[in-house]
């Protein structure tokens, strides 16, 4: 009879970014998240699966493991020089040991309280270290940041990006909430939906135009929309295409002029789990489509 094998408690932890803003000590909200996925070792302590990056403007994959540097996809021409800041990186946080090796990182380094329990793994630590070679050979380029979402730039593939991935593989959890990027996106694409909005009523009302007279500021509102509308696409795929989701042919504005998918269309309107799930995104999009009327 074969032994069962032990499941062990997986998270996903988070360090605030920006702790030295002033955004951050007013308000005690962060700005901006690394993520790390953590994994319950058989002693009882937590392991880390990370991807690391130096800066900003990284452009190279690379992922650390609990023995330290696992995968990376930096040329071979750049290597020296790119693990000599690295490892300076690592002298500065105190994880760089006198023979030179990165050492693991520990629970204390994450913000407390911030962890999220994402269910529990049956994963081997040769299972997960040969999965991580497989998604960074898949995922060669680091992107921190993207403004659309891929829409226009590319999308961004990072610590964010791997964390909720790796918890996939390791639970089938599908992490319920969305990355710093997408709130950002979010929070300044509704930005401008109110500000236009609220030029678009000005301009009707307080200066008594007709709707032609402001066709000009409609054409600018529907663009904004449909930027907002194929950034949110870019994250609303892997949404369930059983949610519950009523009928909007009745809808008084033409979607096909954002050239918004009529799944997408859908999405706005759904209620149910998939409100419940994804709260944030779902309200981002009734925006879209309502700035797009």
């Amino acid at each position: 009879m074969a032994t069962p094998r032990q499941k062990r408690e997986v998270k996903i932890f988070k360090k605030s970014l920006t702790n030295d803003m002033i955004f951050t000590q007013a308000t005690g909200l962060s700005a901006a998240d690394h993520w790390a996925v953590g994994v319950r070792a058989y002693d009882g302590g937590w392991e880390f699966w990370e991807v690391t990056a130096q800066s900003v403007g990284e452009k190279h994959m690379a992922v650390l493991g609990p023995r330290g540097f696992l995968a990376d996809m930096v040329p071979d021409h750049e290597k020296p020089e790119w693990m000599q800041r690295f490892k300076l990186a690592k002298s500065l946080e105190g994880r760089l040991s006198a023979s030179g090796d990165v050492l693991p990182r520990k629970a204390g380094c994450f913000d407390v309280g911030r962890a999220v329990l994402c269910g529990l793994s049956d994963k081997t630590d040769q299972e997960i270290k040969t999965w991580v070679r497989s998604w960074v050979a898949n995922h060669p380029n680091y992107r921190m940041l993207s403004i659309t979402g891929g829409a226009v730039d590319e999308e961004e593939v990072n610590c964010q990006t791997f964390a909720k991935e790796c918890v996939n593989f390791l639970t089938g959890f599908e992490v319920p909430y969305g990355d710093d990027n997408e709130f950002w996106r979010c929070t300044v694409f509704g930005t401008a939906g109110i500000s236009v909005g609220v030029g678009y009523v000005y301009c009707r009302g307080a200066l008594g135009c007709s709707k032609s007279d402001v066709h000009g500021v409609s054409g600018f509102r529907r663009s904004i929309a449909g930027l907002g509308a194929k950034s949110a696409y870019r994250h609303a795929e892997w949404l369930p295409a059983s949610a519950n989701m009523a009928s909007t042919a009745s809808d008084e504005y033409n979607h096909s002029q954002l050239g918004i998918a009529p799944r997408l269309v859908n999405l706005a309107s759904c209620s149910g789990p998939a409100q419940q799930r994804h709260p944030r995104l779902i309200s981002g999009l009734r925006s879209i489509m309502r700035l797009a009327r």
